[in-house]
């Protein structure tokens, strides 16, 4: 069983192998060009261009067969000002008129007071083999929020760029700050009629690769993060502002009739967060498709729908009109740190407020309770207050402990299982009353059906949990099969048996891990197990390995301890492959399946 579970896993890596580093690219962008224009009268120009060659039938049929412009009439007008193909004999196709359409984006869909947004269909005709396909537009924005230079621009897409060009022109008396990740190429800097313009030419950039847990903050890849602002707190002030605004008096008296039944300051917390995250639904659209304005948070309450920072908007609200002390907090990618950067590069908002000394970081578009060192793990955070915004970072790293000790008693009516869990670390924070249930649940799944069960200890950084179970046995022929239970949380929620033994990106983990596992098993009289004694040691950069299996009589002891010291492991290092290592063992060790007979 343990060699067909090698084989299969070899079988499936080596496909994916195949499939990211040795197939044809199914197009190749000849050049592609964006330009951003900051007019002195507050007006933005965006300038698209590109020259796309086909090279498979996928390519055509569903990849780039359409392109898709977002745009908010309210302030911007689309133009297209070219789009055709050449053949690959040369023939000409330009795109007819009915090849523009006009369609409702899927992200305002269910937001009536944003129907009025656009997504330009862009339909590509006489597309075939060695095609090019040539597009050209200009988005022009009228003065607005948008008029102030803020980019983010990942350069890199699913099919390799040749010539990729980026042009920010700004006037000439302001600054450009800017960041250009995993590139050397420094941008050739003019002067002309007033304006000042930056422009970056690079080459050859490869095809975006599909690799799990890459870098969240993607600083391996060229990204060109750029804005004028002066300082990080010029660019957060816009959060600032909402903080100092008076509460509509309708949110008011509708958050004092939501929590008039609760009888703590956490329980009015929770009964505000509950009504965020289970009654206000989060649509997708972008700060840059609405200029980035928000609508007042009576009438996202109103309307039962908001952006993700206009649901974190209204509940700073409802939990000022609790007269608790919210702060927004804003997360950027940890590649920007100490670096001048304005609204598009957050990664994340998240509301903080504290009850009972305890402080919350919640997420305002789900019911996600979590932790300072949670969030900040290779991140950049920011706390915004009314008087304040200060950077934070906390003293320690993410990480989580899981112990599991089960006693297990083999019978004639199948399999009985005592057991304790305990999961410790600083990525929970436990304010729901619903989530200690929930994740008891998630904990003891894999033990069979529940007899019964009881929480030892809960706090917001820790559980201890105490059950018993009753699984079957798998009969196979005169021999009994039983599945050892693992914890589906930590290493084994992450399925890292896929990994690839050669890596073109970094591997970031959720967190440092270590988990623990002890063993007791009580076989019959009749029976004896077949599995052999197991004594494995193996410890390395990324991490260390114990695992051992032991037989007494008719008493089994099995222990298990995986530790992993590291988040971010490089491809080019020995660490991502001391890393697959140690997964490989734990995963594949003898003690998976114990055979009995």
């Amino acid at each position: 069983m343990k060699q067909i579970k090698y084989i299969f896993f070899l079988l499936i890596g080596t496909l994916y192998a195949i499939s990211n580093g040795y197939a044809q690219s199914e197009a190749d962008f000849i050049r592609l060009v964006k330009e951003f224009t900051y007019k002195p009268n507050g007006e933005f120009e965006f300038h698209y261009n590109k020259i796309l060659k086909l090279k498979t039938h996928k390519a055509f049929n569903s990849l780039y067969g359409e392109t898709f412009v977002v745009y908010n009439p309210d302030f911007q007008e689309l133009k297209i000002n070219e789009s055709y193909t050449r053949q690959a004999d040369g023939t000409l196709i330009q795109a007819p008129q009915n090849a523009f359409n006009e369609v409702l984006p899927s992200t305002a869909a269910d937001a009536p007071a944003y129907n009025h947004i656009k997504e330009m269909v862009i339909t590509h005709t006489g597309l075939e083999l060695g095609a090019t396909i040539y597009l050209d537009y200009t988005l022009d924005s009228k003065p607005s929020f948008l008029s102030t230079p803020d980019i983010d621009e990942v350069l890199q897409e699913l099919s390799p760029v040749k010539e990729y060009i980026l042009i920010v022109n700004i006037p000439e008396n302001q600054e450009l700050h800017y960041t250009l990740s995993d590139s050397k190429v420094k941008p050739e800097i003019t002067v002309k009629e007033g304006m000042k313009s930056y422009r970056w030419k690079l080459k050859n950039i490869p095809a975006a690769i599909s690799e799990p847990y890459q870098s969240s903050n993607k600083y391996d890849v060229p990204r060109l993060i750029a804005c004028t602002y002066t300082s990080v707190n010029q660019a957060l002030s816009l959060f600032q502002k909402n903080l100092v605004l008076p509460i509509d008096p309708k949110i008011k008296e509708f958050t004092r009739q939501l929590v008039q039944n609760a009888a703590t300051e956490k329980d009015k917390l929770i009964a505000v967060y509950e009504y965020i995250t289970k009654n206000i639904s989060t649509i997708g659209l972008t700060p840059e498709n609405l200029a980035y304005t928000s609508r007042p948070p009576f009438e996202v309450l109103e309307s039962a729908y908001g952006t993700k920072t206009e649901k974190a908007d209204l509940f700073i609200a409802m939990l000022k009109s609790i007269d608790l002390k919210p702060a927004y907090v804003i997360v950027y990618p940890e590649t920007l740190k100490d670096k001048i950067k304005g609204i598009k590069p957050i990664q994340d908002i998240f509301v903080k407020v504290e009850t009972d000394r305890q402080p919350y970081f919640l997420s305002p578009d789900q019911q996600n309770t979590t932790s300072l060192e949670a969030i900040a793990s290779h991140k950049e955070v920011w706390v915004v207050r009314e008087d304040q915004i200060q950077n934070i970072t906390p003293s320690n790293p993410a990480k989580m402990t899981f112990n599991c000790d089960a006693d297990i008693h083999f019978t004639d009516e199948g399999v009985h299982t005592s057991a304790s869990i305990t999961t410790s670390g600083n990525t929970l924070n436990d304010l729901m009353p619903a989530f200690s249930k929930q994740y008891k649940s998630t904990l003891t799944r894999n033990f069979g059906k529940l007899i019964n069960s009881e929480i030892l200890h809960s706090d917001p950084n820790q559980m201890e949990i105490k059950f018993s179970s009753q699984n079957t046995l798998q009969q196979a022929g005169d021999y009994l099969l039983y599945n050892l239970p693992v914890l589906p949380t930590g290493i084994h929620s992450w399925q890292l048996n896929m990994l690839n033994s050669n890596r073109k990106t970094a591997l970031e983990l959720p967190y440092l891990l270590e988990e623990n596992y002890e063993y007791t098993i009580h076989l019959p009289e009749n029976k004896d197990l077949k599995n052999k004694n197991i004594e494995i040691h193996l410890k390395n950069k990324a991490g260390s390995m114990d695992i051992s299996l032991k037989q007494e009589n008719k008493t089994v002891k099995i222990k298990k301890n995986l530790i992993l010291s590291k988040r971010v492991y490089q491809p080019s290092s020995q660490e991502y492959g001391q890393l697959r290592e140690l997964i490989t063992s734990w995963l594949s060790n003898g003690t998976e399946d114990l055979i009995i007979r």
